[in-house]
Parts: structure tokens; C-alpha cells; sequence
């Protein structure tokens, strides 16, 4: 659900001794901090909120998910500049807040997932088009913005999953309908724009 300053957001995570899973519920809060509650399933207990380290602020929903050892969390800045904060479960720290490289702008809330060994996020632009930015842990170097192939346009928040060995990203086309454009890092192609089927 998308509910702006109200949302929480569910990511399962391992702890250090990867026996035990936590349940980790990111989401911002009517003051526009970003708050962060963990529920640790071996203990049954949940940590309660505490503000996520870094002064951060948004409007926004939150995107998060696993890459590597790290909890990834990307919020659209009251600025409108693109920002993440990762944890690391081995050392238990945040990364603290640090804009995305760039020069990403943003009006509403990010997607992200974790494909073929390669962090993705995925932005409207301020110009409404559809753009992306990989991060590869192996080169330490993000890709930087550019468009998604297929000529995309849109008024809302992104949706992106991995499934079947390819990575799918949806999107609210201007027409009101929803559209599906799939990257396959096989051939390094995207499918390009097509309307998900039963979409009335």
C-alpha cells in the first residue's frame, strides 16, 4: 500500500549468526522522520520504532531491500534528491544518509530490488519519465541515472521484483494503465513498454 508519510514496509534479514530471521518494518512517520521497528523471530519480540540513524526526512514511501550483508533503504530527500542508508548485519551499523550519485530528482517514493548480483533503483523523474541506477558491490561504482529503454512515462511510484531470472518493472502509464517492462541480464535487453494483460 502506498500511504505517503504512513507506510511501513516488511523485509526479512538474517541476523549475525544467520540462524535467526528478522522481520524489519521501515516507514515514515508523521513528522517525516524514518523510523525503523525489527522483529526478531527466534525471541518473538519486536525493538520498537527508533528513527532510522542520519537525520533523514521524506514525503515519500520508502523502498528497501537485501543486497550483499546490507539492508538497503531509499527515501526521496525534502529536497527531492534520491538518498540511501544501508545496514550491516555483520557489523550492526548504518551507512547514514548519502545521496545516490547522479544527480537523480524525484516527486514521489523509489523502487528498488536486488537482480543477478546487482542492486537496482528505479525513479520518475521530475520530467516524468522512467529512470534506473544499478549499484554492483563487486566494482564499488553505481551506473548513474539514464532512462529505461522502451520510452516510458508516468505520474506515479515505481514497482520492481526479480522472478524467474529476470527483473520486472511496473509502472501506472499515463493512460491509467499498468505496464510491465522485463530486463534480462542474459542478453543485457529490456523487453521495452508493454501493457499488463487483464489490465482493463
Amino acid at each position: 500500500m502506498e500511504r505517503g508519510a504512513g507506510e511501513w514496509r516488511d523485509l526479512l534479514r538474517p541476523d549475525n549468526d544467520q540462524l535467526c530471521w528478522h522481520v524489519v518494518r521501515v516507514r515514515a512517520g508523521t513528522d517525516n522522520k524514518i523510523y525503523v521497528n525489527s522483529y526478531n523471530v527466534r525471541t518473538g519480540n519486536w525493538s520498537l520504532w527508533s528513527e532510522v540513524p542520519g537525520n533523514g526526512r521524506t514525503y515519500s514511501a520508502l523502498a528497501t531491500t537485501n543486497y550483499g550483508n546490507s539492508l538497503y533503504l531509499f527515501a526521496r530527500g525534502t529536497d527531492n534528491k534520491i538518498y540511501v542508508n544501508s545496514f550491516n548485519s555483520s557489523s550492526g551499523s548504518w551507512s547514514l544518509w548519502s545521496e545516490v550519485p547522479g544527480n537523480g530528482r524525484t516527486y514521489v517514493g523509489l523502487a528498488t530490488t536486488n537482480y543477478s548480483g546487482t542492486l537496482y533503483v528505479f525513479a520518475r523523474g521530475t520530467d516524468n519519465k522512467i529512470y534506473v541506477n544499478s549499484f554492483n558491490s563487486s566494482s564499488g561504482n553505481w551506473s548513474l541515472w539514464s532512462v529505461v529503454p522502451g520510452n516510458g512515462v508516468t505520474y506515479s511510484r515505481l514497482a520492481a521484483t526479480n522472478y524467474a531470472g529476470k527483473l520486472y518493472l511496473f509502472a501506472r502509464g499515463t493512460d491509467n494503465k499498468i505496464y510491465v517492462n522485463r530486463f534480462n541480464n542474459d542478453n543485457g535487453k529490456w523487453s521495452l513498454w508493454s501493457v499488463v494483460q487483464g489490465t482493463a
